[in-house]
């Protein structure tokens, strides 16, 4: 069973994220890195949001967050300095090859031209934010996906991707 010790729920509580209950839905050690990559990037969320005297105004991951025909990582709300952005989450650990991102930008390229976007997640527009575990990762993703609303970045740099494109 994977859960935060004691230590590790003392420290997210440092950053004033309340830790988020073990998920329900990964039953399988292999899924822990991944879970762990998601919930880096809602701290750095999180964190960029406060500094800006913000919040972070929606987080869900899990089975239940389905966006049309995808099934992201996470869905999140962020307010930056215009207005509240959407933005769909894709934590990449370096595991999956060329063919199921292609997969993955066909989908969401339907996503961004129909409805479906706007019923699911309350606006018409959004980013997918591709986050790797690696520097070097991040360039190879960004050859292989050719959309404008989707964005690779290595984690550790979220805060300046929202910086430079707070206005999404």
């Amino acid at each position: 069973m994977f859960v935060l010790s004691p230590l590790g729920v003392r420290t997210i509580r440092e950053f004033e994220v309340e830790p988020l209950p073990p998920p329900e839905y990964r039953e399988r050690a292999i899924f822990l890195g991944h879970d762990l990559l998601t919930q880096e990037v809602r701290v750095e969320l999180v964190q960029h949001a406060r500094e800006q005297g913000k919040e972070l105004t929606r987080w869900e991951t899990g089975p239940s967050v389905i966006v049309g025909v995808v099934r992201p990582d996470a869905v999140f709300n962020l307010p930056p300095p215009k207005r509240d952005s959407r933005g769909i989450l894709e934590a990449d650990r370096g595991s999956e090859v060329r063919e199921v991102w292609l997969k993955k930008q066909e989908k969401y390229t339907g996503l961004f031209t129909g409805e479906t976007l706007y019923q699911t997640i309350g606006f018409g527009r959004g980013w997918v934010l591709a986050v790797t575990e690696t520097v070097s990762r991040a360039p190879q993703l960004t050859g292989w996906m050719n959309h404008e609303r989707i964005r690779v970045m290595p984690i550790g740099t979220i805060g300046q991707f929202v910086g430079e494109f707070g206005d999404w």
